[in-house]
């Protein structure tokens, strides 16, 4: 069961270590940022079948989430879109 623990709290810009950007291959694009506690990281792949099949591009999100050095720690993403569904989840 899933009890959170008060409301959201974003990760602390602070806790940063890095972002990386890779352009220009020519199947996809990434963007990851590098927290203390995750690896964040958005790919875009736009190669000429999957747009020619699906009319847009794909893209993944992954992270990876060390847990090592925390207790009864929360952590979740929250994903905004455009897209309308009549909120039927």
């Amino acid at each position: 069961m899933f009890l959170p623990d008060g409301p959201a709290v974003d990760i602390d810009p602070n806790l940063l270590r890095w972002i990386r950007v890779e352009q220009g291959n020519p199947l996809r694009d990434r963007v990851c940022a590098n927290y203390t506690i995750v690896l964040h990281c958005v790919e875009i792949y736009r190669t000429r079948l999957n747009t020619n099949i699906l009319k847009m591009p794909l893209f993944s999100v992954w992270n990876v989430v060390d847990l090592r050095d925390s207790h009864n720690y929360e952590l979740a993403m929250h994903i905004e879109t455009d897209i309308e569904n009549s909120n039927v989840l």
